[in-house]
């Protein structure tokens, strides 16, 4: 789409002048910077990232932003949705692995699947993780049956 291009362009033009910076940076000893420059366009390279669904790039370009400016208000929030949006996405991809262990009857390691989900939400009583606490107790009952 015109959209996905636009970002894709601005990752292209940001990484090109992120380049550039650094590379005069080590050609220059004397040279110092506040990192305003490169901090707004790792901002941008890392907005366009999250509208593309490049959290991982986005992660990596905010974490710099940390690095040279901690404060940034703009980079602490991004990165605070960025880091949401992979640790859903590593719970989703670990209760369906813990699912799969538990339709193979692997009950041990489906329950240190199951115990590592709740360890990403630490929310271990909402809602949302009815039903890990639910297939959890699926397989401590079939291990208790397997055991007796």
């Amino acid at each position: 789409s015109l959209k996905a291009s636009k970002h894709k362009k601005c990752i292209e033009l940001c990484s090109r002048a992120l380049k550039l910076i650094s590379s005069f940076q080590g050609d220059t000893i004397t040279f110092e910077s506040d990192h305003r420059t490169e901090v707004k366009l790792l901002l941008r390279r890392a907005t366009s990232y999250n509208i593309l669904g490049q959290d991982k790039e986005a992660k990596t370009d905010l974490d710099k932003c940390q690095q040279l400016e901690p404060r940034n208000p703009e980079a602490v929030s991004l990165l605070r949705k960025v880091n949401e949006k992979l640790t859903v996405r590593l719970y989703e991809q670990t209760n369906d692995e813990a699912k799969k262990l538990q339709g193979q009857r692997n009950f041990p390691d489906a329950l240190k699947k199951y115990d590592e989900c709740l360890r990403l939400t630490k929310k271990q009583t909402s809602f949302a993780n009815l039903g890990v606490f639910v297939n959890k107790i699926a397989c401590l009952l079939a291990l208790d049956k397997h055991e007796t």
